[in-house]
C-alpha cells in the first residue's frame, strides 16, 4: 500500500458517503480517526427496541387474562416503547490513530496495526452457540490478520459498511462474508 495520506482517504470516504447510507459515520480529531454506527443504523435498531416493546405490552395485555403477574411485562415493554430514543445511541466501533500507525477497539489499545502494511480488510460472519458476529480484520503485508472489531449480531448492511470504511480508508481491497456463506466484494481500489 502507497503512503497513508488522512485528506485523501476521507476524500474516499466522503465521495463514497452516499454508498454508505448512513450506516458508518467517521469523526476525525486531529490524528485520530473514529468509526460510530451513523444514524440510520442507530435509527434502525431505535425502531426494533420500539417494536419488541410494543410487542412485549401487548403480550401482557394479552396475558393479563390469564394472571395479574404480567402487569410489569406490560409495563416493561410500555417503557421500551418510550425511551427507546434514549436506550440506543451511536456506538464508536473503531479508532485508527494515523500519527502512531495503530488502532484501538473502542477505548482500549489493540493490537498494533501499520495502517501502510495493510492489504485487504476482510470481514467473516461466524456463531458461537446462538449468538452472531461478524469479524471485521485486516490483512497485513506479512500476511497476520489484525482483527478490527467484532460486530455481534447478524445486521449485514453495516457488516458490510464496516468492511467498505476501512477500506475505503486504507484504498485496499475488502470484502464481507455474509451468514449464509455469501461473499461480497465491499470495495476494491482503483489501482489494484
Amino acid at each position: 500500500m502507497t503512503k497513508f495520506l488522512m485528506t485523501e482517504a476521507l476524500e474516499r470516504v466522503a465521495v463514497a458517503h452516499g454508498s454508505l447510507a448512513g450506516q458508518i459515520e467517521v469523526r476525525r480529531d486531529g490524528s485520530r480517526l473514529a468509526l460510530f454506527t451513523g444514524p440510520a443504523a442507530v435509527n434502525r435498531s431505535r425502531v426494533y427496541t420500539r417494536a419488541v416493546g410494543v410487542i412485549a405490552a401487548a403480550g401482557g395485555i394479552f396475558l393479563l387474562h390469564y394472571s395479574g403477574w404480567f402487569l410489569p411485562l406490560i409495563a416493561f415493554g410500555v417503557a421500551v416503547a418510550l425511551f427507546a430514543g434514549k436506550l440506543v445511541n451511536a456506538r464508536r466501533l473503531v479508532e485508527i490513530d494515523t500519527a502512531v500507525r495503530s488502532h484501538a477497539e473502542g477505548s482500549q489499545r489493540g493490537p498494533g496495526l501499520d495502517v501502510e502494511q495493510v492489504r485487504a480488510v476482510r470481514g467473516v460472519y461466524d456463531t458461537k452457540g446462538w449468538d452472531g458476529f461478524t469479524t471485521v480484520s485486516a490483512e497485513q503485508d506479512d500476511g497476520m490478520d489484525v482483527p478490527l472489531v467484532i460486530l455481534m449480531g447478524t445486521d449485514e448492511q453495516l457488516a458490510e459498511c464496516l468492511c467498505r470504511t476501512p477500506g475505503l480508508l486504507f484504498d485496499c481491497p475488502s470484502t464481507c462474508a455474509g451468514p449464509f456463506g455469501s461473499s461480497k466484494s465491499c470495495y476494491t481500489p482503483a489501482r489494484v
